[in-house]
């Protein structure tokens, strides 16, 4: 084996073993026929996978988002939802799930709705 391969071939396994700890992969299949709409649409846009990953993160943007409060993870995205409701049901079960884990002094979780107000639980 000369020295290119053997180091192309370490940098396969390292690269391997970054993306299974690091990454997520989704694979998706269209139909020819019945999703030609989409195929005409992703063929038009450049990097498909960027166009998506733009659609998801909008869609984010439009839903109730429960996040962490306080400490190391503050910020921290725990729960999407379409419906208030839902996501005040979820932050409930998520605070007294993890109340120990919470900064005493200011801690716990909170809602934001669609156009980023605070939403009361």
């Amino acid at each position: 084996m000369t020295g290119e391969r053997k180091t192309t071939e370490a940098r396969r396994r390292i690269n391997a073993k970054y993306d299974a700890r690091t990454a997520k992969k989704y694979g998706l299949k269209l139909n020819k026929g019945t999703d030609a709409n989409l195929i005409l649409r992703l063929e038009s846009v450049g990097p498909v996978q960027t166009y998506i990953k733009k659609l998801i993160a909008e869609d984010i943007e439009r839903q109730y988002k429960v996040y962490w409060i306080g400490g190391d993870r503050d910020g921290e995205l725990v729960g999407i939802f379409e419906d208030e409701w839902d996501a005040q049901k979820f932050a409930k079960a998520f605070h007294e799930e993890h109340e120990s884990e919470f900064d005493p002094t200011w801690g716990g979780v909170g809602i934001t709705g669609p156009q980023g107000e605070d939403v009361e639980w």
